[in-house]
């Protein structure tokens, strides 16, 4: 169901989650933060599936999307940490696994 006719694009789509619609400022801001709720319970149920005892491990939040996830993925998994590079974090790991698949110092 279409209910604001709003023509969202995608470089608007951080300010929103940060801010909430200026229009709708009350009523966004309680969906988007249920929306990455639910995005943070997908991935710890995912995580319990595959046997992670994910209430005992040390966990690593990494990639950009855990800063804005954070408090969600805080509440879920309360032993978890921001690593200290989580922008670049992803593109460091595949730097690796690019050294050892092609064995060279880059």
């Amino acid at each position: 169901e279409i209910r604001y006719g709003m023509n969202i694009q995608d470089y608007e789509i951080p300010g929103i989650i940060k801010n909430g619609l200026r229009k709708y400022p009350e009523e966004s801001a309680a969906i988007i933060k249920e929306v990455m709720m639910n995005h943070v319970e997908e991935i710890k149920r995912v995580a319990k599936v595959n046997k992670w005892n994910v209430d005992n491990l040390d966990i690593m939040f990494i990639g950009g999307t855990s800063i804005t996830l954070y408090d969600q993925l805080k509440k879920l998994f309360p032993n978890g940490e921001l690593s200290d590079d989580p922008v670049n974090d992803n593109a460091k790991g595949f730097y690796k696994v690019g050294e050892m698949i092609y064995e060279k110092d880059f």
